[in-house]
């Protein structure tokens, strides 16, 4: 027997995508909607410390980072406990998760480290992995894969506590944005909406400095988390999952001019980079180079772009709120997250709460074809559509989210419970629609070199 028709999703570059819901009625084929068993239903607290703790450790059991503020004790006794645990298997085997009652203990095992998330919160693997790697990553930003490998070849049960030092303010503020956003499960950099000829401007402003350092490699401007405007060489884009390591060692250096060595994990993960970072205003700066004696280049590139006559508009035009379902002035719709699979950016509403990004998250988990973990098992059953999905609706009595994937991009939309699917798909074609008409305005074009 043939599998039900399910909706039929268009997209395209040169015309907003369509999604064909004249065929989903109440008696018709329905797209794969279940009542999940969602982060909405279970409510979880706001804030991801008190679901969420990550330790790295040493193949030799020495604790290297814990994002845990609670009693120090703790932290040492599970790191080894989970140490004892690990050892008991060769370096044929690997254990990946450990699931109890309320815990679930999952394992990322970069030799010679062993990375570990323990939360009391179901979460799909593929977020966690995601997490730990990039976690992985952060550590690796601040020694090097190959330092890190000579120093415990050397020294196994060396203390690499006292190498992180103050930087554990660095590694706190990557773990914060690995649960404040849906953008690393995403795999792509946020945006702040802004003017397009401003952006466009403030780009340019950054390629036109005379005093600007050689060998530079990026040229990166923020509103917080969110990226303003970017310049690259032409021949090489940039990783989401590094500037997102440049973005926290920026916001953690606070109103200070700061010249920091950094290795990009995703760029070179045995070499460094320097990392000049700054503050004009609002605007968070930085600009990343090759050269290791660049700080005064960096200084006077930093003097001009700040007397630019650009940077003197941006105050006013950030002043504007960031992207709300209000202003996109479509009914029913509550928040909204959207990326772009070309660009590798993504734009998101203002102050989406934490239970809704985390059912978002399993939302894109399930239109990659990964299922929460754990579920129960009267609620695993198959989808009426093959996976990886191309259109999800899963509701609960108080919101519903519409996940919808497509060549072009992913999206996700949370409106409200009483609208009928046909209607959720029909919002969901006006947000695209929308999206593309404000294009310029959302994302930004990198300029190059």
């Amino acid at each position: 027997m043939a599998p039900p028709a399910s909706p039929t999703l268009r997209s395209s570059d040169s015309a907003p995508a369509s999604l064909d819901t004249s065929h989903v009625s109440a008696h018709g084929p329905q797209p794969a909607e279940t009542t999940p068993p969602s982060p909405m239903a279970e409510s979880p607290p706001e804030d991801h410390t008190d679901t969420h703790a990550y330790m790295v450790f040493s193949v030799a059991g020495k604790l290297l980072y814990t994002s845990y503020d609670g009693e120090e004790t703790w932290a040492y006794t599970q790191a080894s406990v989970m140490h004892a645990m690990l050892s008991l298997f060769d370096e044929h085997e690997a254990l990946q998760r450990i699931s109890l009652a309320h815990m679930h203990i999952t394992f990322l095992q970069p030799k010679p480290l062993y990375v570990a998330c323990l939360s009391t919160q179901a979460t799909p693997d593929a977020i966690v992995q995601a997490r730990l790697e990039r976690l992985y990553a952060a550590i690796l930003s601040l020694m090097s894969r190959a330092r890190l490998q000579r120093l415990l070849a050397r020294a196994p049960n060396l203390d690499l506590q006292a190498l992180i030092g103050p930087m554990k303010a660095y590694l706190d503020c990557v773990v914060h944005d690995m649960h404040a956003s849906p953008a690393l499960a995403l795999g792509t950099v946020p945006v702040r909406a802004l003017d397009a000829s401003l952006r466009d401007q403030l780009a340019q402003a950054c390629l036109q400095m005379e005093a600007r350092p050689p060998q530079p490699l990026y040229v990166l401007l923020y509103d917080q988390e969110a990226l303003l405007a970017l310049a690259h060489p032409k021949r090489h884009a940039p990783y989401a999952s590094d500037l997102a390591l440049v973005n926290a060692l920026v916001r953690v250096c606070g109103d200070h001019d700061t010249w920091a060595p950094l290795c990009l994990p995703a760029l070179a993960p045995d070499g460094f980079v320097y990392v000049y970072a700054s503050r004009v205003g609002r605007v968070r700066v930085a600009l990343v180079c090759g050269d290791p004696d660049g700080y005064v280049a960096c200084r006077a590139w930093r003097h001009a772009l700040a007397t630019s006559a650009c940077m003197a508009r941006v105050p006013s035009a950030l002043s504007t709120p960031t992207l709300t379902a209000e202003a996109m002035g479509l009914f029913g719709l509550r928040d909204v997250v959207f990326s772009s699979r070309r660009t590798r950016q993504c734009i998101l509403s203002s102050h989406i709460p934490a239970r809704r990004r985390a059912w978002m998250e399993h939302v894109l988990c399930a239109l990659r074809g990964a299922s929460p973990r754990p579920a129960p098992p009267e609620l695993q059953r198959q989808p009426p559509v093959p996976v990886p999905l191309e259109l999800v609706i899963e509701r609960t009595e108080h919101e519903a989210m519409l996940g919808w994937r497509t060549p072009v991009f992913e999206l996700c939309i949370s409106t409200s419970p009483l609208l009928a699917s046909s209607a959720i798909g029909e919002l969901a074609n006006k947000v695209v629609a929308w999206i593309r008409q404000n294009d310029q305005r959302l994302f930004a074009t990198p300029a190059t070199f």
